[in-house]
């Protein structure tokens, strides 16, 4: 059996996010295309309660007859959804109270919706002597308190906690969680992310989740949207390969989005920090250069708050010379904290008085 996963799509009635609704439908178009089993929306399917949820059901008629069910959990954005607001007519159901679904799955999913007052761990408590380790899904909508510092700033506050010693005691063999909008994987316990970055926070490609129960295989599927949000760094050293450093970023950006449609707006925020020996032409330069990337690119801001002027040539030949020693230091990039770029950032603050 092949189950999807999605999560905090946040739809809403307000055309100006139909862009929501569009990333809806095309996971709806692939579980179509691919022979999906079912679809489990793990929480936040509307970004608040809502009387009329005209704007889901017009998604799901373009599909019918809908070949698969899907399973909605109220999360803490739409905690008082229930199945009768919606037409008799779609294939869906909405899972109000903890329950452990043994006839639409050939692995039983214990499905536990948000409520403010619920504890993942008591309704586990509460199902132990149906559950079996190694022998069922868990699908909520909650928190990993210490197993996942990244949060999404669209969310505030802390709710429903699963805790490793939970996930140690009773053992599901998969778990599929919403509200954390970041698509996120360790070990058995799995993120979906929101299908369309709400805010320039929630960056990169946006996935959802396809499990195969009968090889216990987890694979990602990405989502096409319209849009994508990216947040960029970059750390510029004095001299007079400065646009050469910026055409070199670009090149490293453009390979983060090469699997992307190439009519797909990419929206960025980038942050340049360091020294420049021509810091009034830095931003120009990048805008120029971003012009030729293969996506079109919505700027959403530059910021050169930390970048500093540097006109003291003669130390040029030196920096080239520390640049060289943090390269050739034994670091992992993209494991080692700190990273190169931040060490050499620390180095210059160091010797030109920059901040630390």
């Amino acid at each position: 059996m092949k189950i999807a996963f999605t999560a905090d799509i946040h739809l809403t009635n307000d055309p100006r996010h139909s862009s929501r609704s569009d990333a809806l439908a095309n996971i709806l178009a692939q579980c179509a295309a691919s022979r999906i089993d079912a679809l489990i929306i793990a929480g936040d399917l509307f970004n608040d309660d809502v009387s009329n949820p005209g704007v889901f059901e017009n998604i799901i008629r373009q599909f019918q007859p809908l070949e698969f069910p899907i399973f909605v959990l109220p999360g803490n954005h739409d905690p008082r959804l229930t199945s009768n607001l919606f037409s008799d007519e779609l294939h869906l159901r909405v899972i109000e109270e903890p329950t452990l679904d043994s006839d639409h799955f050939d692995l039983p999913v214990l499905f536990i919706p948000y409520a403010p007052d619920r504890q993942i761990g008591a309704v586990l408590s509460a199902f132990k002597k149906e559950l079996v380790a190694n022998g069922f899904i868990l699908v909520s909508h909650g928190d990993l308190p210490g197993q996942m510092e990244e949060r999404n700033t669209y969310e505030n506050g802390f709710y429903m906690p699963l805790f490793n010693r939970e996930l140690q005691e009773f053992k599901p063999r998969q778990v599929f969680l919403g509200h954390i909008h970041t698509p996120y994987s360790n070990g058995n316990v799995h993120y979906p992310g929101s299908p369309f970055g709400l805010d320039i926070t929630e960056t990169g490609m946006r996935s959802f989740i396809v499990y195969d129960t009968k090889a216990n295989e987890i694979e990602r599927r990405p989502i096409r949207t319209n849009s994508l949000n990216y947040i960029k760094k970059i750390l510029i050293t004095p001299g007079s390969d400065e646009t050469e450093q910026l055409k070199s970023a670009i090149e490293d950006w453009n390979n983060d989005w090469k699997q992307t449609d190439p009519m797909t707006v990419i929206v960025l925020r980038v942050s340049i920090e360091g020294y420049s020996s021509n810091r009034g032409a830095v931003e120009s330069n990048l805008r120029v250069l971003i012009s030729t990337s293969r996506n079109p690119i919505q700027i959403e801001s530059i910021d050169t708050a930390n970048l500093s002027a540097f006109n003291q040539e003669i130390l040029i030949g030196a920096v080239d010379d520390l640049k060289r020693e943090v390269n050739n230091l034994p670091l992992v990039d993209g494991k080692t904290i700190p990273e190169r770029d931040q060490i050499f950032s620390e180095v210059l603050n160091l010797l030109f008085g920059g901040k630390s």
